[in-house]
């Protein structure tokens, strides 16, 4: 079975995943889960988004969850972004 970034992992039920970046992993989490439950309460209200305003919460949803798979095993702090060189 493929893991995180391609790792194969195995399934025993006894590992732990201490190198996760938990932190970004859980915020990308906690976005899908905002988006899902802002379908939600649209439905419950009454107030049901059109087939595109769906399609756009539901890929909303997904980015975050694939996010969440794909940086979770990436450092905790984001990297400095690159100054351009002067001459």
């Amino acid at each position: 079975m493929t893991g995180c970034a391609g790792q194969t992992t195995q399934r025993d039920p006894n590992i732990t995943m201490p190198n996760l970046n938990w932190d970004m992993l859980l915020s990308d989490i906690g976005y899908a889960r905002g988006q899902l439950q802002q379908i939600e309460q649209r439905v419950a209200e009454g107030s049901v988004p059109s087939e595109h305003e769906l399609k756009i919460m539901l890929e909303h949803a997904y980015k975050h969850l694939n996010d969440a798979w794909e940086v979770c095993h990436a450092p905790t702090q984001r990297p400095a972004p690159i100054a351009p060189r002067l001459r």
